[in-house]
């Protein structure tokens, strides 16, 4: 066997190792993940999970590297996307990151070192996905009630994000299409909830606050603060 340094394999070939540690793990985890257990020779860490570029290099260095045909349709979608970053360079509107990708996919074969820029493109590329379908879901949103106005609604829980630099977190909800969004202190386990989940649906009342258009995601925006939410 070539050493692992100097084997390369194609590159769709790599991706497929990432999805295949994608679909193993259940979502994507940069590094391994460890609990602090006591054993017989004393304290140690054990690996509870591995991470994902980790389990790829673990199988890129198989004597024969398992290619799953089952992944085979993820892998051409990640591929055609991540293929379409070129346009982005050329504008120069690319993170680092996205040109390190770039760098790497347009390659037809890849080496170990490489097995990191692909580990975590299933889950970005799902994220995408998804972001696409809720941004589709929500171009038509109409404000909710009148400025003032307190309403108690049903709707879903679209993000629970934290703006490190800002301190508070963004909570996103949409209702019958309609964009609904509140800024807050409180962390997602400080609401009386058992637990607020991103994709569940909850009862939320709240006092509209403003109404405007979301430079996020393009679409009529409504505002609201004294929010409360139940199940």
């Amino acid at each position: 066997m070539k050493s692992k340094i100097k084997k390369e394999i194609p590159i769709k070939d790599a991706i497929n190792l990432a999805v295949q540690t994608y679909i193993k793990n259940g979502k994507y985890h940069r590094e391994n993940q460890y609990e602090y257990v006591e054993t017989d020779d004393g304290p140690t860490d054990l690996i509870t999970v591995k991470g994902n570029k980790h389990l790829m290099r673990e199988m890129f260095s198989e004597d024969q590297v398992y290619i799953d045909p089952k992944c085979d349709d993820m892998v051409q979608d990640i591929y055609t996307h991540y293929q379409g970053l070129i346009f982005k360079i050329m504008a120069n509107n690319v993170t680092d990151f996205s040109n390190n990708v770039y760098n790497v996919i347009s390659k037809e074969t890849v080496g170990y070192k490489d097995l990191g820029y692909l580990a975590p493109l299933p889950s970005l590329y799902e994220a995408e996905l998804q972001r696409i379908q809720f941004v589709e879901g929500i171009a038509n949103s109409q404000w909710v009630g009148t400025i003032g106005a307190k309403q108690t609604i049903r709707a879903t829980l679209h993000e629970a994000r934290y703006i490190r630099t800002r301190d508070f977190h963004v909570y996103t909800f949409i209702s019958d299409g309609n964009l609904i969004t509140h800024f807050s202190s409180k962390h997602p386990t400080d609401w009386k909830v058992d637990k607020l989940v991103e994709g569940n649906e909850y009862n939320i009342s709240f006092k509209v606050k403003r109404q405007g258009n979301s430079s996020f995601y393009d679409c009529k925006d409504t505002v609201v603060n004294y929010l409360k939410i139940s199940d």
